[in-house]
């Protein structure tokens, strides 16, 4: 009963320990992170209302496969292998700073199925991760991110010398700035008086496994396709860049108050969001 079977290898693996603390559903993950400056003028218009650019502070954008992933729990035994990649801007909301992921890219379609469940702005696309196997400095590593023959994002870089960093958004867990924001609004609203979103406000719990810097890191231009507008998003440039090995699960915010999650935003802001955020969410 401690094994299942993964859904994409057919490898069998052994379950996660969910009777120990903390409990993760995402499991064994290598990860290639990197800041990059936000273009503060272009991504406003991508946020909700009543939120805003966080200035001065770095966006991230996380690449990882999940090896494996049981994400719907002790009860159903069903594990995924996939690559997954968090673009994520610095925000803040009421005075508090949160992490907005303002696109979820992913190559599973049962995980982006029930990560827009959650509310996740998760879509398909297609994705190629390489990294070697024993870490070694200057070994390569590799992704490549397309979408409906889309070019949306690709990064080369040698893995460094370990490290100990701790990146909001990321693996900074005693950082509240890393608690992710967002909207639960699954279909255009036709009537923006009545149809309402509401917010997940959860904190990100990493363990770290293994850690290491990247150095020779060459990451293509930002995308300009309006369904992946990177360039709108960021400036491009490399601040910090990493690897690491991870477990990760998501918790419910304890910073925020629960009136925070139920208020309603200007209808007509609202729906002016919703609109902008089409093209990124489904196309």
């Amino acid at each position: 009963d401690k094994l299942a079977t993964s859904r994409r290898t057919g490898s069998t693996r052994e379950l996660p320990d969910w009777e120990t603390s903390p409990k993760h559903g995402y499991n064994n993950g290598d990860m290639v992170w990197f800041e990059t400056t936000v273009n503060e003028s272009g991504a406003q218009r991508y946020l909700p209302p009543g939120v805003s650019i966080a200035k001065g502070e770095p966006g991230v954008i996380v690449n990882v496969r999940w090896q494996p992933a049981a994400i719907f729990g002790p009860e159903i035994p069903f594990l995924l292998d996939y690559n997954e990649m968090w673009i994520m801007l610095p925000t803040v909301f009421k005075g508090k700073r949160y992490t907005y992921p303002v696109q979820m890219l992913l190559d599973d379609d049962v995980a982006a199925t029930a990560g827009v469940d959650f509310g996740l702005p998760k879509k398909l696309a297609n994705m190629t991760f390489t990294w070697p196997e024993n870490k070694t400095a200057g070994s390569k590593v590799h992704f490549d991110v397309n979408r409906h023959g889309r070019k949306v994002v690709s990064l080369d870089g040698k893995i460094g010398v370990p490290s100990n960093e701790k990146i909001v958004g990321v693996n900074d867990d005693k950082n509240d700035a890393g608690e992710f924001l967002v909207m639960v609004s699954h279909q255009f609203p036709w009537d923006p008086e009545k149809d309402r979103p509401v917010k997940l406000l959860t904190k990100p719990i990493f363990t770290t496994l293994e850690q290491t810097t990247l150095t020779d890191v060459k990451v293509s231009p930002m995308s300009v396709h309006p369904e992946e507008p990177f360039a709108d998003w960021y400036m491009g440039d490399v601040l910090r860049a990493g690897y690491m090995r991870v477990n990760c699960d998501f918790r419910p915010s304890m910073k925020s108050p629960v009136a925070w999650y139920v208020e309603e935003p200007d209808p007509k802001s609202f729906a002016e969001w919703w609109k902008n955020l089409f093209p990124v969410l489904f196309m």
